[in-house]
């Protein structure tokens, strides 16, 4: 049968329209809102907020509605600053209207203002959604009770955040009652349990949970969790028991596998381990899960220096922590987000995870979302069909099919335009789309990283980036550091680049001098590792002999105008110092000047000479001495 309000077609036995979420039962909506609610449907929220102007003229509750509307529209085209504004306007016209209550509480949750979300959904909480016909109705299917749960849900997490776990227990609790089938609750909720050492308390949720949630992936996460609390009690059959429930389901679960592996080999049952990997896996795949298990357990979560080959250099405590990350993000199959800036090695991260991951022998495909325009950028993405546009002489796969059974990285995620971050969206929530052009819905079975040197939480509350794709894929985020807070590592990377390029060459490069290495200490690096490894290839492709000195390094222009930017800043005027800075800077001027040269200063002040490097370059003194 077709929607009376917005003409879709729907099951015949629907209540609630699978389109517009109106319900099917009722009357014929005025034509003005049928019009703005078709517009939602299609995704048309310009010509949505056209048919609402002469509802905003209509003033009380109508026109408060209406400015609710608005607010959807803003929200779903990214403009979260200005939704915000529409929404309070509407709450301030109708203090009833739930839909503006609940959509404040998930924009100010989503800029970390926790306490104001927290308020917002209170008083959502307190009122009853009147969702019918309305462009949120599709969010909330099982009707008002799932509305209700969902505030619920937010004033747990709020209070979460505010360090009131005993009140976060309650409105979770409360959000289970209302809406047993959503798997979320269940899973906030035992966590808090597990953070204070309840898990008999948390099991007894989890247990619960799988009796009332009908989702696939919810009830394998639940069934996990369940595993990792009686794990946790001591209950090590039914931590078993929980795994291998999982393992039946989908034999390649990646956190069943690892969890399953970790509790037989802290129980010292490599048979019985062997026996059931095997069950579920393939020769190959179980022997290999067990030589990583046995390696885990070896060094610990924190121990020894990971030494998985991941491409990544470093043994600094910052590289190790993010190994780990790699090594633990591996693991699932959950969405990853690296953040760090140009230059720190974002795409070898993402490379790392899907060569440690179970996906390692299908295909990894990088896509930049920068350097393309928005058209070309789309038919990349989606692919297109014959005829779809003019050029369009045959059709043509997708990077999101391409990625089938592997991983696909998109890099500069943060650059991409509102247009296709919304359908974007959709692709990772469903992992399901058309091709330009075509009507079949693929499905295409990938593992998605993405990265961005931008400030994603910042491009949120900006209304330059959706905060709800921003949660999508904000699941597992990985942060790099720049290579200026990692400096004990310069040596061995300036190493490994010289080795590299040398043999690339046919060259004899064997070291770099002691003075060579107090150079590289000393830059900044605004370019990150990219840049010292342009510095390295430009020095070997330069200069002869085995061995490279201070002198045959040379950095990128770019960077020796910023430095030299800097220093000439700090000569002109005395600089942001503080009175300590300041007398420091005074000490290492007059040092400079009356010995002539690093090394004798650096004796004269008892500071190694990287150090008297690095404080020239914060207070811009690099020419006061006979060595420039």
């Amino acid at each position: 049968m077709s929607c009376p309000h917005c003409g879709s077609k729907a099951p015949a036995r629907a209540r609630f329209c699978p389109h517009c979420g109106k319900d099917l039962r009722g009357a014929a909506v005025q034509p003005a809102w049928a019009a703005a609610l078709q517009r939602f449907v299609r995704g048309d929220y310009s010509g949505a907020e056209q048919e609402l102007k002469a509802l905003l003229a209509a003033g009380g509750a109508a026109g408060a509605r209406a400015r609710a509307w608005l607010g959807h529209s803003l929200f779903f085209r990214g403009r979260e600053s200005e939704a915000g504004t529409a929404y309070r306007a509407a709450l301030d016209g109708d203090p009833s209207l739930w839909e503006a209550a609940y959509q404040l509480g998930a924009l100010a949750f989503a800029a970390g203002r926790h306490a104001e979300a927290l308020d917002y959904f209170t008083r959502a909480a307190a009122l009853a959604p009147a969702l019918d016909g309305g462009p949120l109705a599709t969010q909330f299917l099982r009707g008002p009770d799932s509305a209700q749960a969902q505030a619920h849900l937010y004033r747990g997490l709020c209070l979460r955040e505010l360090g009131r776990p005993t009140d976060a227990e309650q409105a979770l609790a409360r959000s289970i009652a209302l809406d047993p089938p959503n798997p979320l609750p269940y899973g906030v909720l035992g966590g808090l349990l597990m953070a204070t050492g309840r898990f008999a308390e948390a099991a007894e949720r989890y247990e619960a949970a799988l009796k009332s949630v009908h989702d696939e992936q919810g009830l394998r996460s639940l069934s996990n969790d369940l595993g990792v609390a009686h794990f946790q009690a001591g209950d090590f059959d039914k931590a078993a028991e929980a795994f291998k429930r999982v393992l039946k389901e989908k034999p390649d679960d990646a956190n069943a596998l690892h969890n399953l592996g970790m509790l037989y080999l802290k129980r010292g049952l490599g048979d019985e381990m062997q026996q059931d990997l095997r069950e579920f896996l393939k020769a190959d795949r179980a022997d290999q899960l067990l030589l990583g298990l046995t390696r885990s357990l070896v060094e610990g979560a924190r121990g020894a220096p990971y030494q998985v080959d991941t491409g990544i250099v470093g043994q600094s405590r910052v590289v190790q922590d993010t190994l780990h990350l790699v090594s633990r993000a591996a693991r699932t199959d959950a969405n990853v987000l690296v953040l760090g800036e140009n230059g720190t090695g974002k795409e070898l991260v993402a490379r790392a995870i899907h060569r440690l991951g179970p996906r390692s022998k299908g295909p990894f495909v990088a896509v930049n979302c920068a350097a393309l325009p928005e058209t070309l950028l789309e038919s990349e993405l989606f692919g297109y069909e014959k005829g779809a546009f003019t050029g369009a002489a045959s059709a043509k796969p997708g990077r999101f099919e391409l990625a089938t059974g592997g991983t696909l990285f998109l890099d500069e995620i943060g650059d991409l335009q509102p247009s296709l971050q919304v359908k974007l969206l959709r692709v990772v929530q469903e992992k399901a789309f058309e091709r330009l052009g075509g009507t079949r819905t693929l499905r295409p079975d990938f593992r998605l990283i993405a990265a961005t040197h931008q400030d994603l939480r910042k491009a949120v509350v900006e209304g330059r980036f959706r905060e709800d794709l921003f949660y999508r894929l904000f699941v597992l985020p990985i942060q790099l550091a720049p290579l200026r807070e990692r400096t004990e590592d310069i040596p061995q990377l300036a190493e490994h680049f010289l080795r590299q390029f040398s043999a690339r060459g046919g060259r004899r490069f064997q070291s770099l001098t002691p003075r060579a290495l107090e150079r590289l200490r000393a830059h900044p690096w605004p370019g990150n590792v990219r840049e010292l490894e342009n510095c390295i290839e430009r020095a070997v492709a330069m200069h002869d002999g085995e061995v490279l000195d201070a002198g045959d390094l040379l950095f990128d222009s770019l960077s020796a105008a910023q430095e030299a930017g800097a220093a000439a800043a700090a000569q002109a005027a005395p600089g942001p110092w503080s009175p300590v800075e300041a007398a420091e800077r005074v000490a290492l001027r007059e040092a400079l000047r009356r010995q002539g040269r690093v090394e004798q200063a650096a004796r004269s002040l008892g500071l190694s000479r990287a150090t008297l490097y690095r404080k020239m370059a914060k207070y811009g003194l690099q020419n006061l001495t006979s060595e420039n």
